[in-house]
């Protein structure tokens, strides 16, 4: 579904302002020739803006993986099929980059940028769009449930396709839609618990989905490790809210990923701040209350 947006607008000024300057030259036109080199300046410039931002993107993932025992990977095309539907089938050249991958409260978990163009008929390029996905690992592979921000839903709607689900709950009606193509196992996981945590969530502008054997909460953009806690709480919530006999009933349907470590995981690992290598890392935890993430502190600290 197209849609405008910074990235196309811009992107389609630096085309567009390269044509008029043609145009300009070959009618000896000095006005449209410096309007179109304007114009492809702005664009231009703001590409290369942007290509700058996602390099600082990347390191900041990669320093963070260095600190916490996470993994990183700059950059993977071939795994760009295991994100389906909107907005992972958008544009062309689809791939992932910046890919950090650990666990988060005793589940597995990635957080990456999904990367595409959008070209015209005449395959030039007119829009370099990004998202952020983050998503957990779940045992099943459960039918795609969409469950998207009331604002944000008439923009995506006939995009994800399915049917509106309404539950017993004003609240979360006024604040949610949700979009599957099987009401009945979308009504068993948006049970009381599971819909009480969305009600006090904001997921600031993010959608969730469930799908493929993933929680995944993705939204337009990049986004770096100021709220990658936030995030990774709300994707691993929803991972251990799933009903266990929902998980079992599909296993049992052959719907299985395999063999999967228990969803609460270990004591130690559902506590805040623990990640991965097996020590407190202060990742999503404030014990001072400054509004500082404990992690972020450490090198202050250890200067004292």
């Amino acid at each position: 579904m197209a849609r405008l947006s910074p990235q196309r607008v811009l992107g389609a000024l630096a085309g567009v302002g390269g044509a008029i300057a043609v145009v300009g030259l070959i009618l000896e036109s000095a006005t449209a020739f410096w309007l179109g080199v304007v114009l492809g300046l702005i664009g231009v410039g703001w590409l290369a803006t942007d290509h700058w931002r996602g390099r600082a993107h990347g390191r900041e993932l990669r320093e963070f993986a260095e600190q916490h025992g996470w993994t990183y990977t700059a950059a993977d095309s071939g795994s760009a099929g295991r994100l389906r539907g909107f907005p992972f089938s958008q544009g062309r050249e689809r791939r992932h980059r910046d890919i950090l991958t650990g666990d988060f409260s005793g589940v597995h978990c990635t957080t990456l940028t999904h990367q595409c163009v959008e070209k015209d008929n005449d395959g030039n390029v007119t829009g370099l769009l990004n998202y952020q996905a983050t998503f957990a690992e779940i045992p099943v592979r459960l039918p795609t449930i969409d469950i998207v921000p009331e604002g944000a839903f008439d923009k995506i709607a006939l995009a994800i396709g399915g049917t509106d689900v309404n539950v017993e709950h004003a609240g979360f009606n006024r604040t949610y839609r949700v979009r599957t193509s099987d009401p009945r196992t979308a009504h068993a996981v948006l049970h009381p618990r599971f819909i009480s945590t969305l009600v006090h969530t904001d997921l600031h502008g993010h959608a969730l989905r469930i799908d493929n054997g993933l929680v995944i909460l993705w939204s337009e953009g990049r986004s770096g490790v100021d709220d990658l806690a936030a995030r990774l709480a709300i994707v691993t919530s929803a991972v251990r809210l799933l009903p266990t006999h929902l998980v079992r009933e599909f296993t049992d349907k052959g719907y299985g990923r395999g063999e999967q470590a228990d969803l609460r995981g270990p004591d130690w690992a559902t506590q805040g701040g623990v990640l991965n290598s097996g020590r407190y890392t202060g990742i999503g935890v404030d014990a001072d209350g400054d509004g500082v993430e404990d992690w972020k502190q450490r090198g202050d600290d250890s200067s004292r």
